[in-house]
């Protein structure tokens, strides 16, 4: 996200985000959201003008009946892969919690919706759930 407030140029997001706002983050505030990273949060970096002036941290818990479906739908021998926006070491984190095999992790709306046309290209059928307007594209590909 981005904007200008009072004649600031802000931005807020993750790390491709900030490589969009030509905003650099130091190394003191990347190893401390490193550190909620691996702990499955998310980091929100706020940039003003170009420098990042610090982060939100964001923790989605996960449902127990989310961790439910995945194992039935394993069980009955479907191939789930979690493709998320969120870096890697959340992403990690997440896929541990809920025993998948496979992710993707950094992608945009547009990777994505490239994903699953890789993915039904190569002759598999394709159900994809998704919870935010970055899903949509994925989500409306038949």
């Amino acid at each position: 996200m981005e904007g200008t407030v009072n004649g600031k140029t802000l931005g807020l997001g993750n790390e491709k985000m900030m490589e969009y706002a030509k905003a650099s983050i130091s190394n003191k505030m990347e190893g401390e959201a490193r550190s909620f990273q691996k702990q499955g949060k998310t980091v929100s970096y706020l940039s003003i003008d170009g420098t990042v002036a610090g982060y939100v941290v964001i923790s989605d818990k996960i449902k127990k009946t989310s961790a439910k479906a995945i194992k039935e739908l394993q069980d009955s021998g479907i191939n789930v892969i979690m493709l998320t926006g969120d870096n890697y070491e959340t992403a990690r984190y997440v896929v541990g919690e809920l025993d998948l095999a496979d992710f993707k992790a950094g992608m945009l709306p547009e990777d994505k919706l490239k994903e699953v046309e890789r993915l039904q290209a190569n002759g598999n059928v394709v159900a994809m759930a998704g919870d935010g307007i970055n899903d949509a594209p994925a989500l409306a590909k038949k």
